[in-house]
């Protein structure tokens, strides 16, 4: 028994007893896995049936729109991954989830859900993590819409100061709605002072 993925499946859901740990663990409910850098956790037209926990590394959720990428999310350590609509409506997915660099992930498989949901602490559990995905793109269009192009770019070293060490600044451009050729300039006028 993999000790190290018995703590860490206890530190998440702690509500769950030592049997129940161990049933996932053999049942491989759920498993870590490392994933290349460039993997693809979901792609549009899919069906996501899977939740993940990012251990370490970096995911980008993105749209592909007129031939054009446009990102909608970056994910980084300790972030749960999966599409919220896809998952629960059993909808094909207009995203893809790609991977930014080598990383580790807990993979919630599928069948989890039905093994845990007459668990009202399971429940509550999934209700939380839909919370602060809801309160997360609440703050995203918030900024969309209000603040000017610089102020998301400081918002977003602020939230994610390690993001430029991770995401190239096309990316980041993409992600915050503005062209590579803008963030360029907004860097500039940053580093004048």
């Amino acid at each position: 028994m993999n000790f190290n993925l018995k703590n860490r499946i206890k530190s998440i859901l702690p509500f769950l007893t030592e049997e129940e740990i161990d049933l996932l663990i053999t049942q491989n409910m759920i498993c870590e896995i490392k994933l290349e850098n460039g993997h693809h956790i979901l792609s549009e037209g899919e069906v996501c049936k899977n939740i993940y926990l990012i251990l370490n590394g970096t995911i980008r959720q993105y749209v592909i729109k007129d031939g054009e990428e446009i990102n909608f999310l970056f994910y980084f350590d300790n972030d749960f991954v999966f599409d919220e609509p896809s998952f629960y409506d059993r909808d094909v997915s207009k995203y893809y989830f790609k991977t930014l660099e080598p990383s580790t992930v807990l993979k919630f498989q599928e069948s989890i859900f039905d093994f845990l949901k007459s668990n009202t602490n399971f429940t509550q559990f999934l209700f939380n993590l839909s919370k602060q995905n809801v309160v997360r793109l609440y703050k995203r269009n918030e900024v969309l819409l209000i603040d000017t192009p610089e102020e998301r770019y400081l918002k977003l070293l602020e939230i994610h100061p390690t993001i430029i060490e991770k995401v190239s600044l096309a990316k980041i451009a993409s992600f915050i709605g503005i062209t590579a050729p803008s963030l360029s300039r907004i860097r500039n006028r940053l580093v004048k002072g």
